[in-house]
């Protein structure tokens, strides 16, 4: 059991699985943490958030293409609209697929 979930880990690019990277850009590794950068639909408001691999981000135990993954509300100061954010990573921590309801992801560096 805990070896089919180690191998599930490690599959990659050998195993004839082609990584999915729709949007590569959108989440900047910080190394212990990843910064994730939302707009509001509402306001335009630019919303970030720093997430910590050690306790933000959760391993995914049920199998699938993805590693890890989040599940975050943000809030802005503006508006106070709620923007709810799904990310799916790879073992690597590279975004795989997101869904956000209530904004977009902005990638880092990008202007308004």
């Amino acid at each position: 059991m805990w070896l089919e979930r180690i191998k599930a880990l490690f599959r990659s690019e050998r195993a004839g699985t082609a990584p999915r990277a729709p949007q590569p850009q959108a989440v900047e590794d910080l190394g212990d943490t990843l910064l994730v950068r939302v707009v509001c639909d509402r306001c335009g408001e630019e919303v970030a958030a720093r997430l910590r691999k050690s306790s933000d981000i959760q391993p995914n135990y049920d199998g699938g293409d993805f590693a890890y993954f989040v599940q975050k509300t943000l809030v802005g100061n503006k508006c106070f609209n709620r923007i709810d954010v799904r990310l799916e990573l790879d073992g690597r921590y590279r975004l795989l697929r997101s869904s956000v309801r209530g904004g977009e992801l902005r990638a880092p560096g990008a202007s308004a």
